[in-house]
This record gives C-alpha cells, sequence and structure tokens, in this order.
C-alpha cells in the first residue's frame, strides 16, 4: 500500500492544529457578571454636628454599600468600650436601603434619613459614589463576595524547619486545619478559638474595603490596595495567625472545568513562646 506523503502532512498539522485549539480552550479566562447591587453601591460618611445616628448606644459615623449587598457600619464610642464596624447584609427597595435589625436609609440631596425603632433621623453627610470599573478589569473581576471551595495552608518554621508542612481542605473546616496543626506539633496561639472562625464569605469592594465575614465571630474588616509588590491588605478590626492584621499576597482569576474562581494567596507569620513561623494561604474563591 501506497501513502501519499503530502496528505499524511497535512493530517499532522490539522491533527496539531486541533490539538493547539484544545489547548487554548483549556485556558479561557475566568468571567464575570456585575455582582447585584453594583449599581446601589455607595458610601456615606455623617458630618452632622447637630444630629446623630445610634446603634446599640454609639453614633454612626460611616456606611458603605457594597456591591454584593453588605452594608459595613462604622461606629464611633460614646462610652470607653472602643471604636466598632458592624457588617450586615441589606436589601434595596422602594429607592432605600434596608437593613435587618437596624432599619432603612435614604440617600437624597446630600443627607441620609435613617429609621429605626427609635424613630426616624436626617442627617448631613459626604456620598463617595462607588466607581463602576472597566468590565473584565482586576477591579471588576475582584470587588464582589466571595465563598471558599477550597483552602490550602503551608506552615514552616519553629520545630518544623524550612520544610514545612502543608495541606488542602477541599471541605473547608478550621476545626480540621486546626487538628492538622496540632498534629504536625505546630505550637498555635491557645487564646484563639479557630473553631469560631469557618469563613462564611470573603469580600472586596470598589472603596478599597476589604472583609472576611465567619460563622461564630465577629468579621475582619480593613483596607485592601494592588502595589508594586502584589496584593496587601491592612485590618482596622480583627486578626490571627491565619488571616494577620496586616499581610501581603497575590490575586488570580482562572477558570477551572468551566467554573471561574479568584486565587486569593495571603502571605503571614506569627509567633508563639519561642516558636516563630511563616504562613501561606491559598483560597480558591466562587462568585457568591
Amino acid at each position: 500500500m501506497k501513502f501519499n506523503a503530502k496528505f499524511l502532512l497535512v493530517a499532522v498539522c490539522a491533527a496539531l492544529a486541533l490539538v493547539s485549539c484544545n489547548k487554548d480552550n483549556d485556558k479561557q479566562e475566568a468571567k464575570f457578571d456585575a455582582p447585584k447591587y453594583a449599581n446601589k453601591a455607595v458610601k456615606v460618611t455623617i458630618n452632622d454636628s447637630n444630629a446623630s445616628v445610634d446603634l446599640n448606644g454609639k453614633a454612626v459615623s460611616d456606611i458603605e454599600f457594597t456591591e454584593s449587598g453588605y452594608a459595613v457600619i462604622g461606629t464611633t464610642a460614646v462610652k470607653a468600650e472602643g471604636d466598632e464596624i458592624i457588617v450586615a447584609p441589606y436589601t434595596y427597595e422602594n429607592g432605600e436601603y434596608v437593613i435587618p435589625g437596624f432599619g432603612t436609609v435614604k440617600i437624597e440631596n446630600g443627607k441620609i434619613t435613617v429609621t429605626t425603632s427609635k424613630g426616624t433621623v436626617t442627617v448631613n453627610v459626604s456620598v463617595t459614589e462607588t466607581a463602576t470599573p472597566a468590565q473584565g478589569s482586576q477591579e471588576w473581576n475582584l470587588c464582589r463576595a466571595w465563598t471558599v471551595a477550597d483552602f490550602k495552608i503551608v506552615v514552616k518554621g519553629g520545630a518544623l524547619g524550612s520544610n514545612g508542612v502543608g495541606k488542602l481542605f477541599t471541605n473547608p473546616s478550621m476545626a480540621a486545619v486546626k487538628t492538622f496543626l496540632v498534629d504536625n506539633k505546630v505550637n498555635i496561639p491557645q487564646d484563639v478559638v479557630l473553631e469560631d472562625y469557618d469563613i462564611v464569605d470573603v469580600n472586596f469592594t470598589n472603596q478599597n474595603t476589604f472583609f472576611i465575614n465567619f460563622a461564630n465571630a465577629a468579621p475582619f474588616v480593613g483596607v485592601w490596595d494592588v502595589t508594586a509588590r502584589g496584593f496587601h491588605y491592612d485590618l482596622t478590626t480583627g486578626g490571627n495567625y491565619i488571616f494577620n492584621g496586616t499581610a501581603d499576597g497575590k490575586i488570580a482569576f482562572e477558570k477551572r472545568n468551566g467554573v471561574d474562581y479568584c486565587i486569593f494567596t495571603v502571605k503571614g507569620a506569627f509567633q508563639n513562646g519561642n516558636d516563630s513561623y511563616t504562613t501561606e494561604v491559598v483560597l480558591s474563591l466562587k462568585a457568591k
């Protein structure tokens, strides 16, 4: 039997082209829709010396309504117990932001009208509109609420040395993470009840607010920024040996098996007694 060399060459080239095309398809970029309240996101800062909004005995200083439906409420202490940041879900109905357990907020002409169980008050505010980034940009992709698909932790130092230990948790549970660390002789701080810190969601906003909601603990809240070195955050409130009060890291977006992910890497450190450790936490996040 005779083979046609030209035909064989064309077939091989076609096969190679098909393989190349399939590889390109495998590398599709992650794409994300706009968050539910992208066009309602705004931050108001109260600047009225003649009136105030009370929340649990503290004066509200500012409220950010995020793209994904959270109200981040800053309060100023009236007594010595300190300032507090409260995170609560909201909906938007009939021109008002509705915050269960707090009340309603209407923004109009440089003022907000707040109605709570204690009555209605109108105060002067500064309004900072939340910019809408270009679709497909890093900010467009990042600024939303995320749930955790999997959680990887690597710890080095102490008696572990430079090799350290690491594990990927596909059903993230802080109780399981703690058990893993204890079983591997990591000298973890005993004043942190890690089991309380199961992650509900991780949030980034275009006002550069960063916060993590937990199942049984107060949220960690701070600010984020992208620097020449990568990603950075500073917490205003909260922090532990998994998520330090300040940390560097990186953000990436990828598609796996047709699902779009944000890969959030955080580098940290902690010390307990004479043992010093470095940590790396990698979260695979899915848009909520």
